[in-house]
C-alpha cells in the first residue's frame, strides 16, 4: 500500500504560543503512526517561495494520513496552532510502486527536495518522467511523492507536490546543481510544457526548497510524551 503523506509550509505568528500546538499535537501523530521526515529546519529555497516552515509528515497509508488530520486529538491541538500561525496543508499518497531505478530503501534519507506548483496539463509524458528519476537516482534520489494532493484541508498549498529523498544534504543541493537533472519535470510532464515550465517558474509559480531531514525524536519516543 502506498505510504500517505502530510505536508505544510507554516508562518509562525507567535512563537510561544506555537510550542504548545507543537507540545499537544504528538498524541495524535503517536495513535496513527505519523513519522517526521522534516520537521522546520533551515531550508535552502532553490527556486520560489514557502512559507518560513516546511514539515513533512509520513503516515502508513493515505487514510491514516487523512483520518489523523480529522481526528479529535489533532483538533484540540489544531486549535492550539490556528491562533499562532498560518498554515497551508495537504494530504497526498506515494507511489503506487518504488521506482525500479531508485536506490534501495535501506536508511532514512537525511536530506530532502519538497517541490511545489501550480497544475499543468494533465498530458502524460512517460519517457521524461522516467528520465528525470533516472537522474535523481544517480545523485542517490529517491522519490517519495509526485503527484497532485488528494485534499488541500487548509490554505492554499499548490496542487502538485513532489517530495525526494536523498542520502545526504550535499547530496540534495549537489544534484540540484547538476546539469542532468532537468529540473523537477514531474511537476510539468510533457515535452510540450517546457516554455510553460520557464514561464510558472518566473511567475514564482513553481518551488524548490532543499532541507535537512528531521533526527530528533519521533511521536511516541519517551523525549516526546
Amino acid at each position: 500500500m502506498p505510504k500517505g503523506y502530510l505536508i505544510a509550509q507554516v508562518d509562525v505568528t507567535d512563537p510561544l504560543a506555537y510550542q504548545a500546538y507543537v507540545a499537544a499535537n504528538a498524541l495524535a501523530f503517536t495513535k496513527y503512526g505519523a513519522q517526521f521526515l522534516v520537521r522546520g529546519g533551515q531550508a535552502l529555497l532553490a527556486e520560489g517561495r514557502f512559507r518560513q516552515r516546511l514539515v513533512v509528515l509520513e503516515f502508513v497509508s493515505l487514510q491514516a494520513a487523512t483520518a489523523c488530520y480529522h481526528s479529535p486529538e489533532y483538533a484540540r491541538a489544531m486549535a492550539l496552532r490556528q491562533g499562532a500561525s498560518v498554515a497551508d496543508i495537504a494530504l497526498v499518497a506515494g507511489p503506487d510502486a518504488p521506482d525500479p531505478a531508485a536506490p534501495p530503501r535501506t536508511a532514512p534519507a537525511r536530506a530532502y527536495w519538497i517541490v511545489a506548483g501550480h497544475e499543468a496539463d494533465p498530458g502524460d509524458d512517460r519517457s521524461l518522467v522516467a528520465a528525470w528519476n533516472d537522474a535523481l537516482a544517480r545523485c542517490g534520489g529517491r522519490v517519495l511523492v509526485s503527484g497532485t494532493a488528494a485534499l488541500r484541508p487548509e490554505g492554499r498549498f499548490p496542487a502538485r507536490i513532489a517530495v525526494i529523498g536523498f542520502p545526504s544534504l550535499q547530496a540534495a543541493t549537489e544534484c540540484y546543481h547538476t546539469p542532468d537533472h532537468g529540473r523537477p519535470v514531474a511537476m510539468r510532464q510533457g515535452q510540450g510544457q517546457k516554455r510553460e515550465q520557464a514561464q510558472a517558474q518566473a511567475q514564482g509559480q513553481l518551488s524548490l526548497a532543499i532541507l535537512p531531514g528531521y533526527d530528533g525524536p519521533q511521536p511516541g519516543d519517551p523525549a516526546i510524551d
